[in-house]
This record gives C-alpha cells, structure tokens and sequence, in this order.
C-alpha cells in the first residue's frame, strides 16, 4: 500500500515539460514520511497524438453566441461536464485501462492535479472508474484550476459525485492532513483549504497559511518519462507571487497575496542538484514574474560557478536590464527572457495598471538582445481596445523584431474572480456561474470581434517569423566565470580616484550596510590618472599599484569586490590570480562604462543597497548608517580630497515634459529612458528619492562621517550634499550643521539656476547662520548650460540666458558680501555647459563665448563641453532621425565621455558642418589639451602670435568661428589647419588693445538705451553718433561704429546698406559687407544675399532711437559684469 498516487491528468497541450506542482508535492511529502507515486497521464496521451486534439475529442463543445468577447472559445458548462463524465469515452478508457489502473493499485488516496480547464472532464471520468474498482479510496482534486474555482465550488456539487475532496491554494498542508488522518474520526472541516459536500451542500474551509518557499524541499520528477516531452526542460520555482501584483487584466494573481522568493544559495544548490540527476540542464523558472534580484543571483553564481545551466524566465520591465547587467544573466546561463508589452499605448498602459513604460521597456529589449539573451514579449488584446491601437502595438512589435526571438498574441480571458477589477469594460453573461473554465468565463465586451482578432493575429504571425532574427535559445554561455561557494560574504571597495565627478558615491552605503550585517569588509582608496589614455579598456593602475590592490585581494581574499569605475581587463585578470572566486561588480552608471574589452567584465548592480543586498544574499531593511572609514592604496590617496558624499534623495526632480517641446515634435520618444527633465540627462535614474525628511537623514550621514571619515593631514573635509531637495532648505540644512558641532568643513551642492533664483532669500539667511562658524558653502557645478535660447530650448532646460545671467550676478555678490562662507567651486567657476551638439549655429556658438568675456568667467567655459549623446535620450532620437549620428568620432579628442570614462556615447555629426573644424580647433584652446598632436601644436602657436597684439582668447575663439563662417558663405570646406591660418589672418586685421576706455563706454551706452525700450531724444547719447538710422555699436578695442541705412522697416530682420563708420578690424568689416541682419533673443547674425555671413552676438549692440533691441540679454549681460550682491 502507499499513501497517495498523483495522477496530473490530459489533455494539457500546452504542456511541452513537466508542471511543476506535483514533482513538489511529492517531494514535500515525502520528507513528511509518506509514500507518495506520481504520473504524467498528458504525456502519455499527447505522445500518442499526432497533433492537438479537438474540442469535439475531449466532450465539449464552443461557445456559440457571437455577443461573447470569448465567442468560439471552448465551453465547459457544469451539466454537460458532469454527463460526460458519466458516459464511456473511447480514450479516457483506454488511457484508464492502461495507465491508470495499475498506477493506483493499492493507493489510499488518489490526487489529481488539474491546472486548465480542459483537464476537468477526465479528472472526473478517471475519478469514476477508479471510485467503482476501488470504493475505499479517498479522491481528490487540487491544482491551479481549484484555486480559481475556489469561489464557484458552492454551486457545483455535482462535482462530489466522483470526487470526496478538493484542495485550494497551496495543497502541501491540507494534503499533509489527509494523508495523517484515520479512516474514522477525521473531520475535514479541521482543515483548511479544504471543500468537500455534507449534508448536499458544499462546505468550504478558510484557506491555512501555506509553507514558506525556503522551507520547500526541492521538486523531484521520478515517476516522470522525461524523454516523452517534446522539449527538454525543467521546471523550478524561485518565486510565489508577483512583487508588482496589480495588473488589471492578470488572472494569475490573487487578490490579498504577497511576494516570496528562495534564497540564492538555496536556488543554485537544488537546480545543481537537479541538473546533476535528471541530466537536463535546462530549466524553465516557473514564477509569474522573476525578480530583477533572483535573476542577479542566478546570473551571478552560475557564470562563476562553471555550471553550464540554462534557464529562461518571465521578468516585468524595469531599470535593472542594464546591457551590463544582461551580459552578466547572459555568461550566468540566463536563455530568454519574456517581457508583458500589452500595449504600446501610453493611456492602455495606464488603463491595464501595467506600471511600465514603453521607453524602459525598449531599452531592456535593447540591452538584452544585445547581450545574446533571447528576447520575448507578450501582446494583450483586452475589451474596449480599439483597432487602431492593437495594430499600433502589432506595429511596435514588428519595428523591433530584428531583437526579438518570440511574440506571442493573446486575447483578454476574464477570470471568475476578477469582476469588478477597475480598467476592464464588460461584464459577465448569463450563465457564467454554471461554467467550469474559471479562468476564461463567458464575458461581453466592447471592443474587436473575435473574427478580427484572429485574422490581425495571424497576419501579424506571418510578418514577424519573416522579420525577427530568431536569437539561438541554445547559444552556448560567452563566458564562464568560476565562484567560491557557502560562506559569508567578504566585501571589499576598490576606489580609483581619477578626475571626475560622483565618485564611490555609495561606498559609505555598502560598507555601512555590510557592518550592520556583519560582514567584512574592507575599502580602499588609490589615487590615478588624471585623464584616461584613449586606448584604456578600463581603469588602469600603475604596476606598483596593482601590485598593492593584488595584496589587498591576495590578504583579504574577498568574495565580492567592487569597483567604482570599471577596471581595466589588464588589472582584473592580475587581481584573478589572488582571489580566483571572486565577483567583480561596478556601480551601474555613467562611470561604469561598457567598451568592448577582452577579459572578464564586472557585473553592474544599482547604486544602492538594496540591490548590493540582493546580490550578496544579505536581509534587506532599512538603510544602514554610512561608514566612511577607507584606508589609502597608495601615498597619492592621502595627498587628494576626500570628497565624501552625503546623499539626500534624487538629485533631479525636474520633469518638463520631452512631448510638449516643439523641438522634438514628431519625434519617436518610445525610446527613451524618462518622459520629462533635461533631454540630454541621464543623472536622475541614479540616486533615489528618500521617504522621510531632510534633516534627519542629514544629521544621520553628517554625524557617521565625523566619526569615520579619515581626515590626512588634518586637511578640512569637502563634503558633497546631493540631492535637489537642499537648496529649498538651505537654511534648515545650515542650521543641522551648524548643531552638530561638525568639525569645519566645505560644503559642496550642485542645484539648478531657477532654485537658486526661487530660494536666493533663504541661501543668504544660511550664510549668514554659518557666519563664525568655520563651515563654508561652496556652489560646485549648476546647470547654466548655454546662453542662446535656441540651444536651451533644444535640452528641455526649462530656464532663459537671462535667469543664467542672473544667478552669476547673485553668486558672485554673495562671494563678495561673505568672504570664507561662500565660494564658488568648479573647474569652470561652478558653471557646467554644453556649448556643442549637432544642431549648433555658429550665432549661438559666438554668443557664448562674446558672455564668457563680457560676464569674466575666467577660462572660457565649454570649449570641450560637446553633447554626450547618450542612448535612450530625446536628442538621441532626434539626431537618429534626422541622421545626424555618425559611426565613429572624427577626433579622439572629441570623445570626451570616454576619456573622463562616461558611459559610451553615440557619435554625432554637425547638421552646420563648418562647426566640425572649428570644434576641433577649439577644443584645443581649452587648458592642458590631451595629446601633443600636429592641430594642437599648430593651436599653441596661433596662440602665442595673437596674444602679441593684446587679443583675448575669447577674441581667437570669435575670430575662429568668424573666419568658419566666411569660408561657408564663400562654399568651401576648410579642415582645421586651413581655418586657423584664416584665423590667423583675422587677428593681423584686428586692433590692437589700447586700454578699457571705449569698453567702458560701450557698456555705459547699453545700459542707458536698454533702460528705455521706446523712442529716446537723437541726442540721448553723446557717443553714439547722432543719426535717425540704427547704428551697430562694436564692443572692443577702439571707437567702431557702423550706421546701417534700412532698407526695409527695422525690427528683428530688415535688409540695410553700410552708411557711416568708423574703426577697422573683421567685425567692422563684416557689417560693411553685410545687406541684411537678423537678431535673435540674443544672437546678432549678418547676411549678405541671404547667406549667413558673420556672426556678431554679444560683440555688437544695435542702437536705434525709436527702438531698443535685445532689451532682456543686454540688460542681464550688463548687470553681470557689474556683479552686485542681493538686495
């Protein structure tokens, strides 16, 4: 005798390998003591069946009314059900005859585990013939289908006939009941989850807290003829629930239940031992929705541990698929991938309470293709979609083909428990109580006819197996890395310290959550390169430092150790020597970049704890206290700053929306990585938001690192606070610092201009709380961008040149009004720029640098400030558009991201292609160029012969941009080398400096025209000269003036002729030359038949005495370089 035979019943078609939920029944009972047999009856039948049955096969018939969202889908109405079961069937009794028969010889209790609907009927039959050959027998039914039933089994008695118990939800310990009970005195109502018929009526037990995931043995599939199933896969659940759990359409999620998952080191010990006794090696992760943490633990351990698994999973779109991260799944056995799209409309989304968005999306499917993971993707046709929007989402699907390997298309299937869900158009028709297929009840909806849906189906079938790349799901793993297994984790922190910003960000995060979980860890600091080589793969060390990190690695033997920017393959494989089981992770970031590179990679992982958490198998709670303390890899690391960082929320809430720019209209933006912010952004996915308020977590972080920070030297601490959340605090956060008692110390934020701007009352009240203090705020880079409103406009910036203006006009009044409590910081006076990127005109170029000298910001700023276009950006998609992208940089210099080691950048070109040599040029005017290369010199020397005549650089810049301009309108091309010597020749003609005195008076001459917009007395300046024409006013040496007599009416574009002048110099000229000019918000451009000829912005003011011109850039570029303080 034994205690129980599982039966899983036919006819399951779907099912091409084992279902999971007896193979671990068995074994849970099992390890209970009793003797449990199971037997696949669908893989006898369905091997024995040259196709899939039809429905006239199984008993049952379709549904026929054609009002039914459903219509044509078979049928399973309770009555017909039970008359079926009752009548001799050909098949079931010969599957009966000679299956089944001697399978449950001498069982005491026989399950049948039903997960469709189809399965019902012959659960039923088979039921029957075994309760009249074996009456003492107990018979029961559990599985998915009862589980969605669960509600309907009141009304459906007639199902006990056969039957003497069904088993809701989780059956391990209802079953566990059964099997210990006795065949006198048992109770059933004891038991929960458990319905049964007394009295005619169906009772139903509350449902009993099921056994924790961890606590379940592994699945075992003896019993099972693995080489009868069509494919060779297992399946294994790491997952129950959904971590999401709130999709309007979902019927396999039920309502009130959470999310659980298995511990890594319990997933890759049972699927190692699986593998290792089935000899399958495939498996099937049956959850419905595997987390970006599960899959990072498999990914991880299984590309180290040698193990040649394969898996596939269904995964919810989300930030985590990172290219990184997916080549990490991808080497750690991880086959294919499949994503829910639903929809490619926004509102559907919303409707379906999806929570994703299609630009995340699109950029998973991107970054997993990329990796060699084969890529799936789920269409839902639901009710009330209209026509319009299922061909758009079949269309979307067809676009990205090419990185799919499969699409499936399904139809909306209302669960018997989902009435009344919110977002579903409908309602149930008559007779759907009486239905046995709980997870598809008869439903009328609005919305595509059947008919359609099955002809848009088929055709969208036939276009995409023509179109996709069909990815191999049996690519052997690219890489193979080994791991050291059990344990508690080792963690150490390896800090390059190379010249950029945000740099181990999280360091003090992860050793802070690493102490509270007890696990060692050790952070050290190297200091590096200033700039990286060109050719670098990665961060390098020299070979006295790596030696040192070797014997850190060699001493401390780590199991994990991360890296704030990605290592160089040369210095990963010399560490692999002294911890060849080590995982190598880098933050995934800007400053994780991904060239190719032989040699292992590190594994990307989120900059946060939780994630580190994930990976390293440690509890997640709430986040621990910082530690700062680092010991130094070399004698340079106590020589730099140390630049801790204390992280207050997103850095970045600024969220204008990218589709209400006129920029980017019709433009594809279902790419992107965000719907709103700056268009060339990428910083915001990275820090996240915190919950509670500001200060607390301040005077948490501040008062962890006071107590941890190593200070060398006795050197104060500069201290980044990031977060956008600051500058509107200002004066709390002064005052938290203040309390404290902190030892004295730089603060460092970076904000946005229009905070600033908003909160200037509040920034001065916290300066002067700091007033004796010691502390000192330091403004480190703001967001200025440009100051053509064009270039603002195009990255979404959301703030005018004026308000640019404005703000250094406030920041260096408080420099001035509180000496040693406010500085500005930055390489660029706390400015960052992007003077360059693939729409630049040179008017706009030229108004930059004409406010770089007029406003004495130092150096010029943004000469190497190119748009790093990113993927996944607004602009990205723009310059794909209007091909605008190129394959390569035409100028190593150019690839600044990837010297200050950004991620990699999408190479552009100019749509003004003269630009091309002047960026080349001017990049090298900037300080300490990288590379001694023949431009270069050639630069240096224009340099040093035009400084002989007293000439700015910002003039040189002008003079380049000038001389670019003329060769353009003169149809030639110029390369760098030819514009400099035009340069050249320009700066010959140019006047010689001879004091400030007309510099002073031209600036004297905006103010007062610019104070009054209307008409002014022709006398109202004695240095302009007196005339009832506009005349052009020249900012620079000498007196340089040229009258323009219109020849159409004078406004913001009207055609002239030169009348009289005065001075000499190419700007004088141009103005001769020129018949037509064209002003802008700010920009200043001469024509000459309707070609561009000169760009003059900022450099030549329009005076006129009937009207005033450029009234809000003249009058906030004045007031910059007078610089007051606030009122």
């Amino acid at each position: 005798m034994i205690d129980l035979q599982l039966l899983f019943p036919p006819l399951g078609w779907r099912f091409t390998f084992p279902e999971l939920g007896m193979p671990q029944l068995t074994a849970y009972l099992r390890g209970r003591g009793f003797s449990v047999r199971q037997k696949d009856l669908n893989a006898v039948v369905c091997g024995a069946l040259p196709e899939a049955p039809e429905p006239g096969l199984l008993g049952v018939g379709l549904r026929r009314d054609p009002r039914l969202w459903n219509h044509g889908t078979p049928a399973y109405p309770l009555d017909e059900v039970l008359k079926a079961a009752r009548r001799p069937h050909p098949l079931y009794e010969k599957l009966y005859r000679g299956h089944v028969r001697a399978s449950v010889r001498g069982a005491r209790t026989v399950g049948f585990s039903v997960v469709t609907a189809g399965q019902v009927l012959p659960s039923l039959y088979l039921a029957r013939r075994i309760r009249s050959e074996m009456p003492k027998a107990r018979l029961c039914l559990g599985g998915p289908w009862a589980s969605a039933s669960w509600e309907g089994l009141e009304d459906w008695p007639g199902i006990f006939e056969h039957l003497d118990y069904v088993v809701g939800f989780e059956g391990e310990r209802p079953l566990e009941s059964l099997l210990a009970s006795g065949e006198t005195g048992f109770d059933p109502a004891r038991v929960p989850g458990l319905a049964f018929l007394r009295n005619g009526r169906v009772v139903r037990t509350a449902e009993g807290p099921g056994v924790a995931l961890e606590k379940l043995p592994a699945p075992v599939f003896d019993g099972f003829d693995l080489g009868r199933y069509p494919t060779r896969w297992l399946p294994y659940q790491t997952t129950r629930g959904c971590e999401w759990g709130s999709c309007a359409f979902c019927y396999h999620v039920f309502s009130g239940r959470g999310s659980e998952s298995k511990s890594p080191a319990k997933m890759v010990r049972e699927m190692t031992a699986l593998a290792k006794g089935t000899g399958i090696r495939t498996f099937h992760l049956a959850d419905l929705s595997t987390p970006p943490g599960v899959l990072a633990s498999l990914g991880r351990t299984f590309s180290r541990s040698g193990q040649p698994l394969r898996w596939r999973a269904l995964v919810r779109a989300g930030p985590a698929f990172t290219p990184g991260f997916c080549r990490m799944l991808k080497a750690g056995g991880c086959d294919t991938l499949y994503f829910g799209l639903e929809t490619s409309d926004a509102r559907g989304l919303r409707r379906l309470n999806k929570g994703i968005s299609l630009k995340t999306l699109g950029a998973d499917i991107r970054a997993c293709s990329g990796a060699g993971i084969g890529v799936g993707v789920f269409i839902l046709n639901y009710p009330g979609q209209s026509l319009a929007e299922f061909r758009k989402t079949l269309t979307f699907t067809l676009a990205r083909a090419p990185a799919l390997a499969h699409a499936e298309v399904q139809r909306f299937e209302m669960g018997r428990w989902m009435s009344g869900r919110p977002g579903l158009k409908g309602s149930l028709a008559p007779g759907w109580s009486k239905d046995l297929n709980s997870f598809n009840v008869p439903y009328r909806a609005p919305g595509i006819p059947m008919a359609v849906f099955k002809a848009e189906k088929e055709a969208f079938a036939r276009s995409f197996h023509a179109a996709c790349r069909h990815q191999d799901p049996a690519a052997d793993n690219d890489r193979e890395w080994d791991r050291k297994e059990g344990g508690r984790p080792r963690l150490l922190l390896v800090e390059i310290d190379i010249d950029s910003a945000y740099r181990a960000v999280y360091f003090p995060f992860f050793q802070g959550l690493a102490r509270r979980e007890a696990v060692e860890c050790k952070w050290v600091r190297f200091a590096a390169l200033g700039k990286l080589p060109l050719d670098s793969d990665g961060v390098p060390l020299p070979p006295e430092d790596a030696a040192r990190l070797a014997a850190h690695v060699g001493e401390f033997r780590p199991t994990h150790a991360v890296f704030n920017f990605r290592p160089s393959a040369s210095l990963l494989r010399a560490l692999g020597r002294g911890a060849p089981a080590c995982a190598y992770l880098g933050p995934r970031d800007d400053r994780c970049a991904e060239p190719p590179c032989p040699g292992p990679a590190p594994v990307p992982i989120l900059p946060s704890e939780t994630d580190l958490a994930a990976f390293l198998g440690l509890a997640r709670a709430e986040p621990a206290t910082p530690d700062y303390g680092w010991v130094a890899g070399n004698e340079g690391a106590l020589a730099i700053e140390s630049n801790p960082y204390v992280v207050l929320g997103s850095v970045c809430g600024y969220r204008k929306p990218f589709a209400a720019n006129p920029f980017f209209r019709g433009v594809d933006l279902s790419g992107c990585s965000m719907t709103g912010g700056c268009s060339f952004c990428r910083k915001s996915e990275y820090f996240q938001d915190i919950s509670e308020g500001i200060v607390p977590v301040l005077e948490r972080q501040l008062s962890a690192l006071e107590k941890t920070c190593p200070r060398p030297g006795g050197r104060r601490l500069q201290v980044w606070l990031l977060g956008d959340r600051i500058v509107p605090c200002i004066d709390a956060v002064a005052e938290a610092v203040v309390r404290l008692r902190l030892s004295p110390a730089d603060f460092k934020f970076e904000t946005r201009v229009d905070l600033l701007l908003k909160n200037a009352r509040r920034f001065e009240a916290a300066l002067r709380r700091l007033e004796g203090t010691g502390h000192r705020f330091s403004l480190g880079e703001f967001g200025v961008e440009n100051f053509a409103s064009p270039e603002l406009e195009r990255y979404n910036k959301g703030v005018t040149p004026c308000q640019n203006l404005a703000a250094l006009r406030l920041i260096a009044g408080w420099e001035s009004r509180f000496p040693g409590v406010f500085v500005m910081a930055g390489k660029r006076g706390g400015m960052s720029m992007i003077t360059f990127n693939p729409w630049t005109r040179p008017e706009e170029l030229d108004t930059n640098i004409a406010v770089a000298e007029a406003a004495g910001l130092g150096k010029i700023p943004g000469l190497t400030s190119r748009l790093r276009l990113f993927g996944g950006s607004p602009l990205e998609a723009k310059a794909r558009q209007e091909r605008l992208t190129a394959r390569s940089f035409g100028d190593p210099l150019l690839d600044t991201g990837r010297m200050s080691f950004f991620a990699p950048e999408v190479p552009w070109r100019f749509a003004a292609p003269e630009l091309e040599a002047v960026l080349r040029v001017l990049i090298r005017l900037a300080e300490d160029p990288v590379g001694a290369d023949p431009l270069s010199r050639d630069v240096s020397a224009f340099v040093r012969e035009s400084g002989l005549r007293g000439l700015s650089i910002y003039r040189l810049a002008h003079l380049v941009v000038l001389a670019s301009q003329d060769a353009a309108w003169r149809g030639r091309r110029v390369r760098p080398p030819q514009l400099l010597a035009a340069a050249g020749r320009l700066a010959a003609e140019h006047p010689v400096a001879s004091g400030d005195g007309w510099d002073a008076g031209f600036w004297s001459t905006v103010e007062g025209r610019v104070a009054v917009p209307g008409a002014v007395r022709p006398d109202a300046d004695l240095r302009v000269p007196r005339s009832e024409y506009p005349v052009a006013l020249l900012w620079g040496p000498g007196d340089c003036w040229v009258e323009l007599v219109p020849r159409s009416r004078p406004g913001d574009r009207f055609r002239y002729g030169a009348g009289r002048s005065s001075g000499s110099g190419p700007d004088l000229e141009a103005l001769r030359s020129g018949d037509e000019l064209v002003l802008g918000k700010e920009t200043f451009l001469v024509l000459r038949r309707g070609r561009p000829l000169a760009s003059l912005s900022g450099r030549a003011f329009l005076w006129w005495r009937r009207k005033a011109f450029q009234t809000d850039f003249w009058r906030a570029l004045a007031a910059s370089r007078q610089r007051p303080g606030p009122a």
